[in-house]
């Protein structure tokens, strides 16, 4: 009797308990479609250590690294921004060979895409995201990108409206 009175005190507490949100990768509509026919490899993007984790992670305007409560990514943020940039400009450019690094190509692609998040910051109610972003061509320059959001609803929700204005810009320049 007391394993069976154990047992559904374990079950009642279990079901009370928080539940962690896990997000494996952004699902994000392209703003951009082009019908250009290209290679194009996107490397692993660079970022600051605190980033490069599951927790969603920004730094507040103290400069104190924090994370957002029972939220987490599936795989490492780094990761997880790699394989949903490939998949954005890939619908943004159905005609194109677009992979992540390693390069699923037989020869080296036309083009690299580097991206480097600078920083990943929530100040004043606002989520403040700043990278760059260049590909390996001649002609290429760098582009300095900065997004300030009113955090109107969840921090998640506002993430994912500047990511896609990122990854917009991202499709934009790489058709020029």
């Amino acid at each position: 009797m007391r394993f069976f009175i154990l047992i559904i005190a374990s079950l009642f507490f279990l079901g009370c308990a928080e539940k962690n949100l896990e997000y494996k990768a952004l699902d994000l509509e392209p703003q951009h479609k082009s019908n250009a026919k290209m290679s194009l490899g996107v490397e692993r993007p660079t970022m600051p250590a605190y980033l490069v984790s599951k927790k969603f992670t920004y730094i507040d305007k103290d400069g104190n690294v924090k994370n957002i409560a029972n939220k987490r990514w599936i795989e490492p943020f780094d990761e997880t921004l790699q394989a949903s940039l490939v998949a954005y400009l890939r619908e943004s450019y159905p005609q194109a060979k677009i992979a992540s690094y390693p390069w699923g190509f037989y020869k080296e692609p036309a083009k690299r895409l580097v991206l480097s998040i600078e920083s990943l910051s929530l100040v004043d109610g606002q989520i403040i995201l700043k990278a760059r972003y260049y590909t390996s061509n001649n002609k290429s320059k760098i582009i300095y990108f900065e997004k300030h959001l009113a955090l109107t609803s969840s921090y998640e929700k506002a993430l994912f409206v500047v990511l896609d204005t990122l990854y917009g810009d991202i499709a934009k320049y790489i058709d020029r």
